[in-house]
Formats: C-alpha cells, sequence, structure tokens
C-alpha cells in the first residue's frame, strides 16, 4: 500500500468501496471546543524525569501525586503528561500497549489514583497520545511483519510497486525501512516507529476505542477517573495526504466528544502558520510554534511587533474556526530549553509576554526555575531541580530508566533549583509564580482586547481590556539591556510589585524588566527617551569544497529562521564564489545553526573546535556560535548529508 494517494484517486476508491471516510474536510464541526482549556495554564510533565515516589530513582505516578501541591503552589491548574504508556524507550513515543501504563511509571491504579487526587485538586489533566505511529515491537507490528495474508499486515504501510525506496520525507530523512521486517515499511520518524495505516478503518477504529478508555476507564460516566483530553503527537503527519489527515481527526474530535464533550483535544502541527490553522477545522487547538519562535527572536532584540505577528497568526486561524483556542508556549520537549539561549533576565522577559498574550499558555517543566538544556534530547528531558545540591529524596536519576546520554547540566549549587529560588524574590521561579497569579486572577488576559501602545524604541506596551470588567491592564516590557526611565498619564497598581505608580512621576524600568499595570482608566500614555543601541553585525563568509552545492542557493538555518529555509537568511554569492551573509545581533547571544539548500542537504562539516570562533559539535549538525563582537567569521564547508 502506498502512503499517498491523490485526491482522484481516493474519490475512485470511495465510489468502488475500498476506501471509506466517515466525515469530509470541509464539513461543518459537530462539536464545540472545551470551555475550561480557555482559561488555563498548563505545565508539561516528563513523567521520568520529575519526582521519584517509590526510591528507585525513577520519576512516577506516586511522584505526582506527592507534588500536587507544589503545582498548585506555582499556581497552573492544567497538566500534559508526556507518554505514560507501556514503551521499550525511555520517552515513551514508541508504545506496545495502548491500554497499559509504563511500568516503570507504575500501575494503571497509579494512575488512577493520581487522576483522582488531582481532580479533586482542581487540575486537569491531558496526556500524550501517540496516534501516528506504534513501536515496532507492538503486536500489531510483529504480526503484520510476518507477510502479507497477516490480518495486522494492513494496520501499516508496506512498499508496493508504485513506491520510491529514495523518497524523502518533510525534513530529508529516509522514510521507507526494513530493519524489522523482511519488506520495506513506511516510518515518519525512524525505523522503530513505524507508521500506522489510517486509511484503514480497523486502525480508526482501535484509535477511538483507546482514546474513550482513557476518558473513562470505568465506562460509567463518571470521568474523574480519566483524563480530560489528549496532546496529540505528531498530528500532522498521519498521512501525506492532508485531506486524509483532516478527514481522521474530524472523525475522532466528534468520537471523542460525544464520550466527554468537555474533552480538549491539543494537536502537534509543527509547520508553517497557513498549514497549522487548518487543523483548527478539526480539534480544539495547536500549538502555535510559529508565536514561540517570535517571542525568543523579540527578547534576543530582534525588531518583532508581536501583537501584529498574533493578529497575523489569529486572521489565520479564523478562516477555520471562530472559536479557536491558541495554544501558547516558549519551548517544549524537543526543543532547546529557553534558559540554554536567554540569560536570567531574558528569560523573565520571555515569560513575562507569554503569560500576558492572547492564548492557553503551556510551561515545560523546569522551565519555571530557568533549567538549562539542550541536544540531544536527553539533555532537554532532565531530572527537575528540586534541591540545591541536585540530589535528595525523590530527585530523579538518568543513570537508570534507559536514557541513551548521562547528564549534563543538572548540577549543585547553580542557582537553579526550587530550593535556591523559592522565596527569593526576583528569582525566575518567584516571576512565574507571581505572573500565573495576576493572569488567573485577571481572566482578561484569556479573553480580552489587545491594542498596541506608543511606547519609545525598545519599550514594547499594550493594553488588555474587556468590556465585562471595569478596569483596563496596561504592558510595558523593556527590550533592552540598559535600565530605561520613563513616566504615565495615569494613577496605576503595578501587579508585579503591588506598588502604586502615580502619573508623571519617573518609573524606572530594570534592563528587561516588566510593568503590569491596572487602571480604571481607559487611556495611559507612555513617555520617555529613546535609547540608540549599536548591535554588533557579524558576517559569515562561507565557502564550499563539494560540487553538489555548486551555484545553490545557500541559508542559514536556525531559530532566528524557525529551522526553516528563510529567504531574510539566505547568503549572498559573491564574484569569488563564496556565499556571504550578515547577521545584527545582541551581545551574548549565543546561536545553534547550520547551513542547508534549497535540495535539502545539509552541512554536516567537522565542527569540534573551530579556533577563536566558538564552534562546537552539536546534535543535528548545528554550530554553535556566541555573538560578542562585530568580527567576520570564515567558514568552510567540507562534507554534506
Amino acid at each position: 500500500m502506498i502512503k499517498k494517494y491523490s485526491s482522484i484517486l481516493i474519490f475512485i476508491l470511495m465510489g468502488l468501496g475500498i476506501f471509506s471516510m466517515v466525515v469530509t474536510a470541509g464539513d461543518v464541526p459537530n462539536w464545540e471546543p472545551a470551555d475550561w482549556a480557555k482559561e488555563a495554564v498548563f505545565y508539561e510533565v516528563f513523567v521520568r524525569s520529575f519526582y521519584d515516589g517509590n526510591g528507585d530513582g525513577i520519576g512516577d505516578f506516586l511522584g505526582l501525586k506527592e507534588k500536587i501541591p507544589y503545582l498548585k503552589e506555582l499556581g497552573v491548574n492544567a497538566i500534559w503528561l508526556m507518554p505514560i504508556n507501556n514503551s521499550p524507550s525511555y520517552h515513551g513515543y514508541d508504545v506496545i500497549d495502548y491500554y497499559d501504563t509504563e511500568p516503570d511509571y507504575g500501575t494503571r491504579e497509579e494512575f488512577i489514583e493520581f487522576l483522582e487526587e488531582a481532580h479533586a485538586n482542581g487540575f486537569k489533566v491531558i496526556m500524550d497520545l501517540v496516534v501516528n505511529h506504534s513501536s515496532n515491537q507492538h503486536p500489531w507490528f510483529k504480526e503484520a511483519a510476518k507477510g502479507t495474508k497477516n490480518p495486522y499486515r494492513d494496520y501499516y504501510v508496506w512498499k508496493d510497486e508504485f513506491d520510491d525506496l529514495e523518497q524523502k520525507g518533510a525534513w530529508g530523512q529516509q522514510v521507507w525501512h526494513n530493519e524489522f521486517a523482511d519488506d520495506y515499511y513506511y516510518s515518519t520518524f525512524w525505523s522503530g516507529m513505524p507508521d500506522l495505516n489510517f486509511r484503514n478503518p480497523e486502525v480508526r477504529e482501535k484509535f477511538k476505542d483507546i482514546a474513550e478508555f482513557w476518558l473513562d476507564p470505568n465506562q460509567d460516566g463518571d470521568f474523574s477517573d480519566g483524563v480530560d483530553g489528549f496532546r496529540l503527537d505528531a498530528a500532522l503527519h498521519i498521512d501525506e495526504d492532508l485531506e486524509v489527515t483532516h478527514n481522521w481527526w474530524q472523525e475522532f474530535n466528534i468520537a471523542i466528544k460525544s464520550v466527554n464533550s468537555e474533552a480538549f483535544l491539543v494537536g502537534e502541527n509543527w509547520t508553517e502558520t497557513e498549514t497549522m490553522a487548518q487543523f483548527y477545522e478539526d480539534l480544539d487547538s495547536s500549538f502555535n510554534f510559529s508565536l514561540a519562535d517570535k517571542i525568543i527572536k523579540m527578547v534576543n532584540g530582534v525588531r518583532i511587533d508581536i501583537l501584529d505577528e498574533i493578529e497575523d497568526i489569529h486572521s489565520q486561524y479564523s478562516q477555520y474556526s471562530d472559536d479557536f483556542i491558541d495554544a501558547t508556549f516558549l519551548r517544549n520537549h524537543d526543543q532547546n530549553r529557553v534558559a540554554y539561549d536567554l540569560n536570567e533576565e531574558k528569560v523573565k522577559l520571555a515569560a513575562s509576554l507569554l503569560l500576558t498574550l492572547p492564548g492557553t499558555p503551556f510551561i515545560y517543566y523546569g522551565e519555571e526555575l530557568g533549567q538549562i538544556g539542550a541536544k540531544p534530547d536527553d539533555n532537554i528531558r532532565e531530572p527537575f531541580d528540586w534541591y540545591k545540591e541536585a540530589n535528595g529524596q525523590g530527585m530523579t536519576t538518568m543513570s537508570k530508566g534507559g536514557f541513551y546520554n548521562p547528564m549534563r547540566y543538572t548540577k549543585a549549587n547553580d542557582g537553579i533549583s526550587l530550593e535556591e529560588q523559592r522565596g527569593v524574590a526576583g528569582s525566575i521561579f518567584q516571576h512565574y509564580k507571581k505572573l500565573i497569579a495576576i493572569r488567573k486572577a485577571n481572566p482578561i488576559f484569556f479573553r480580552g482586547e489587545y491594542q498596541k501602545l506608543e511606547t519609545p524604541n525598545l519599550i514594547y506596551g499594550y493594553k488588555v481590556s474587556d468590556s465585562t470588567v471595569d478596569y483596563n491592564i496596561f504592558l510595558i516590557h523593556n527590550l533592552s539591556g540598559e535600565e530605561r526611565s520613563i513616566s504615565i498619564s495615569v494613577n496605576a497598581k503595578d501587579l508585579l510589585t503591588s506598588s502604586v505608580i502615580g502619573k508623571s512621576n519617573q518609573i524606572i524600568i530594570p534592563a528587561y524588566g516588566s510593568l503590569v499595570l491596572k487602571t480604571s482608566n481607559d487611556r495611559l500614555k507612555v513617555s520617555g527617551e529613546d535609547i540608540i543601541i549599536s548591535l554588533p553585525k557579524v558576517t559569515f563568509v562561507v565557502d564550499l569544497l563539494y560540487d553538489i552545492a555548486e551555484n545553490a542557493d545557500l541559508y542559514l538555518v536556525s531559530e532566528l529562521s524557525g529551522w526553516q529555509l528563510d529567504d531574510d537568511y539566505k547568503l549572498d554569492k559573491r564574484a569569488d564564489g563564496k556565499y556571504r551573509i550578515t547577521l545584527e545581533q545582541p551581545v551574548d547571544m549565543t546561536l545553534a545553526f547550520k547551513f542547508k539548500t534549497r535540495d535539502n542537504w545539509e552541512d554536516t562539516s567537522k565542527r569540534e573546535n573551530d579556533g577563536d570562533n566558538h564552534f562546537e559539535g552539536g546534535s543535528n549538525n548545528n554550530r554553535i556560535y556566541t555573538f560578542e563582537k562585530e568580527e567576520t567569521v570564515e567558514l568552510t564547508i567540507t562534507a554534506w548529508e
């Protein structure tokens, strides 16, 4: 069976009764988004690394239950659990039993006890549902690999005479594999995660049954022992034909809402906004990867009008739903942690933006402490740092549980632990805690109207208003590394410091600091002097030694470009055949990047210690560079993949 059909072929197959779908893209959805999710603050947890409740060094359900008071203290009211199903891998994204829990985490009964306790304390809980693929060790795949006449054969996608084994995936990866079977099967991510075939009605019914089970394990209509929804892993990759993908998610959503109308579905659709927006026809929400990248860029000094960006994104969402829930975040378990790329003050500014902009915010565990982590993925998922000594009761370890790499960033006495930050004025933890409390106490952040303010340069301000309340909130963010002196035209209370600020008084905003001003006044004018900041210009001059890239368009790909090929980061070819690009960035910004061509050739040059240019070998072929001054860096690309 091929992975991709044309729409015409689908139509023919449907007419012959060979291919069927319950719903078609564009149908009016017979469901409404979960209301509670519109005013939630989510916390993403990797159970294995969070808290060990039984003393074996591995995070578990007992530990989760024990730390519910901590989550209440932080102020979040919803929890997203990374995969909790039985899996052979430490991360859990290759499932071997969808109806059971990961033995390292505990029994299904212990999981339900956690759910009941969480619900009793006012929390909603969603779990990762890995639908796109299973483990190659799942009984379905083991049976399917035995041959074409096996009843599970069509649960997966197998090569036929029309398929090209050289076909590449969305990021240039190999997609056809035969490591665990005699025949070639389709696998988007790696050979151990074979893609499931959602053109097979049996597969679709299986996953509706699985989801319904976790919503209501006892099937008694009482949802206190079930999850409140699902984060849908790799939702974008169900099928290469997006019509098939959208049809499936609409069918799935209707089935879920028939069990629990308030179940929340949020998809991982890591792609450009135009494509991601289409999933609002199918699901309550999608993660806003584009906005996350723009917040980080803005904090790092790139000139971005964030409200203008949000307006553009939401206008695309509204083409598919007039009741969308925007799932906002800074970073997640697949990306370098925020504090790896930003210093402490910038981390707090990023939090100030995330938690005062529209949407339903998601916080990655440890982000509220400024925990550091970078690729490989294990080191983004290190133990939650409870103690000053990075050791103590309940602290997890990476020496158990199947991690591929040793612990690198969790260290003693580095200031990055709950013990070192709890109750400490100005700490990242106290900042997050205060912002979350402000957001929950003022629901206009979730439903209000946003309007940009006129401000001095490198200060960004906006008004949040709602006709149902008798006050407005004005946000003022200092985007510079210098303290700024401003005055405002009305009396207001700064919710961050609980201090009352008189109009025309001089207010000092520290570098990368914020004001959250509450006032009954409808207008607020911000006065202050502009400042001049000269950003260092770093020029990369790149020499190509391999003909494979000769005359090709060359791009610098990084977080600045959203890890996409962006014409703003296309290198100019000089008369001498070398390529050149100049970046204007703030001092102390660390940039991980690589070079790619339009044809998806990727620079794999050796780079372990490139002189004084701060390059290091990194995962995913990345170079790492810290901007310190204006300079020109000469690079040579010696290998391509």
